[in-house]
């Protein structure tokens, strides 16, 4: 038997799941660690540990807490999946942050 769509609970919650789909897939400029390790399939440690040895781009921005929250930019994220972690460099991202206190961004 071929349900109604009109009446079908499943039909009502794919067409709500594909509404939030398309706002969750609009432009970003940067991500957190938890949405990156959801694209990239890893943990948030595991992210957050890659920004803290500069093996991928990143910065700190916001605040939870004491603690700021790193940040890492689209760019940063299709870069990763297209040529893979940077070579260890834990000063690549502390200089970045200086600047950027320096500057007031």
């Amino acid at each position: 038997m071929i349900a109604n769509n009109a009446t079908d609970p499943n039909k009502v919650s794919i067409q709500a799941l594909q509404a939030q789909l398309a706002v969750l897939t609009l432009p970003r400029t940067s991500y957190t660690v938890e949405e990156v390790a959801m694209i990239v399939e890893r943990t948030a440690y595991t992210v957050r540990e890659w920004c803290r040895h500069g093996k991928v781009n990143a910065f700190k921005s916001g605040r939870y807490g004491s603690a700021q929250i790193w940040r890492i930019t689209a760019e940063e994220v299709g870069r990763y999946k297209n040529e893979g972690l940077l070579p260890m460099d834990p000063r690549r991202n502390m200089a970045r942050n200086r600047h950027l206190a320096r500057i007031g961004a």
